[in-house]
């Protein structure tokens, strides 16, 4: 957990280093400004649509600032071994990786046993085809949701999620470490309350939302599906203030294997 709270305070640093620049850059658009309204705001990545284009020049968006963070380790950037950006031309099938379901399970636990130790454990993997995979982490005893990462599994390593992970996380995320006030726990929006706030947004958007996910702090992450109840990814509502970020910097999901059963 150090480590953890150590690269968060670098991402931190870095993000407030280039607020400027990404006010400077998207100045003059009521629907891209630096924090939003819950749905438009720069502060949600994509501008929360699923295939708003636009919001690739978010702050979160793979051009803006963070995808921009992340895509420096790989050409000579300051974020070495940690937020890669998505290459799109990578093939993230375990066919291509040449690797079973159970050798993929292996060695995601040992990443994050390695990482955080034995207090924590992996709930499951969503297996991307053309993106690196997503890993939710809980605590061992009790099931609570702790953060997300995600997880390359071509170099080995595994690093924060995107959005909500970052930015809404009150225990492990920015706002934690750069000590800022935590919110009141009584007043937390009821789980029944979060859910339909996430399926009104699905419905807006012509998707589903599965009663499936975890409550981590600070938010919910609930898994998302097609028409054809095919689940498809995900997307996280904030516990506090109802506001909705869907996690549209992923690829096509190919399945979600469960991994908790396999570290007991």
């Amino acid at each position: 957990m150090f480590k953890n709270k150590i690269f968060i305070v670098l991402i931190a640093l870095l993000l407030v280093a280039g607020i400027y620049s990404a006010v400077g850059a998207h100045s003059g658009s009521s629907n891209n400004n630096m924090m939003g309204n819950g749905y438009n705001g720069q502060m949600n990545g994509f501008n929360n649509y699923p295939d708003n284009n636009q919001g690739n020049y978010g702050m979160m968006g793979p051009n803006g600032m963070m995808g921009m963070m992340g895509r420096g380790m790989g050409y000579g950037g300051m974020m070495r071994g940690y937020g890669q950006g998505i290459n799109r031309n990578i093939d993230y099938s375990l066919s291509a990786l040449g690797m079973t379901e159970e050798e993929v399970k292996d060695l995601a636990v040992e990443l994050v046993d390695r990482q955080f130790g034995s207090d924590y454990q992996i709930s499951d993997i969503f297996i991307f085809n053309d993106s690196p995979y997503y890993i939710s982490v809980v605590e061992k005893d009790s099931d609570q949701g702790v953060f997300e990462l995600l997880f390359d599994p071509y170099r080995k390593v595994i690093y924060p999620e995107y959005g909500p992970n970052m930015m809404w996380n009150t225990e492990n995320g920015m706002s934690y470490m750069m000590g800022w006030s935590a919110p009141v726990e009584e007043n937390m929006m009821p789980r029944q309350e979060v859910l339909e706030n996430a399926e009104k947004f699905a419905q807006a958007n012509d998707f589903m939302i599965e009663d499936e996910g975890h409550q981590f702090p600070g938010y919910y992450t609930f898994h998302t599906a097609d028409t054809n109840d095919n689940t498809t990814g995900m997307l996280s509502v904030n516990s506090y203030t109802g506001q909705v970020w869907y996690h549209n910097w992923h690829g096509d999901l190919a399945e979600v294997i469960s991994v908790k059963e396999h570290q007991e």
